[in-house]
């Protein structure tokens, strides 16, 4: 939120926060989410917690583009999962799904350390609409393709043969 205020987006974006709460916060947790929907609320934001996993392809479909800025998750599928829909994947260095991506081909890559890089990569596609086609067509086809089931099936079976 904070990147995209800084960046001047707020009133170029819709943005909505998709995520799980844990089902019993301590203090500390509490006081994160009521600053997190304050600051939503501030910039229009919606805020959408523990969607039902079925629900959540209306959510990649109605997105153009889906940010982790996550530094500590393993992995981080939902942006993998947007690609499908051609959502474009914004997602942190660091997060183990950035593996996937291809800058200029299928997503972006943002420097969480790096202050303002964040907002600089969001700029570019909201200035530039060729370049979120472009990066939207190849997060499908890297969906479809690298990342789809035909290819999930064969690297099973290498497994398997191995």
């Amino acid at each position: 939120l904070e990147e995209i205020a800084a960046a001047g987006l707020s009133d170029r974006i819709e943005l909505t926060l998709v995520g799980t709460l844990p089902r019993q916060m301590n203090a500390t947790q509490a006081r994160y989410h009521e600053a997190l929907t304050a600051a939503a609320q501030r910039q229009g934001a919606q805020l959408r917690a523990d969607l039902p996993y079925r629900a959540m392809g209306a959510v990649y479909a109605a997105a153009r583009v889906c940010v982790l800025p996550s530094t500590y998750e393993t992995l981080g599928i939902a942006p993998v999962e947007g690609m499908a829909y051609g959502v474009v994947p914004v997602i942190s260095r660091v997060c183990g799904c950035a593996g996937y991506i291809e800058p200029a081909r299928n997503g972006l890559l943002a420097d969480m350390d790096r202050p303002g890089d964040l907002g600089a990569q969001l700029q570019r596609l909201v200035d530039d609409p060729a370049l979120l086609a472009r990066l939207s067509a190849g997060a499908r086809a890297t969906a479809q393709g690298e990342l789809g089931p035909d290819r999930f099936v064969q690297r099973v079976e290498a497994l398997i043969d191995r």
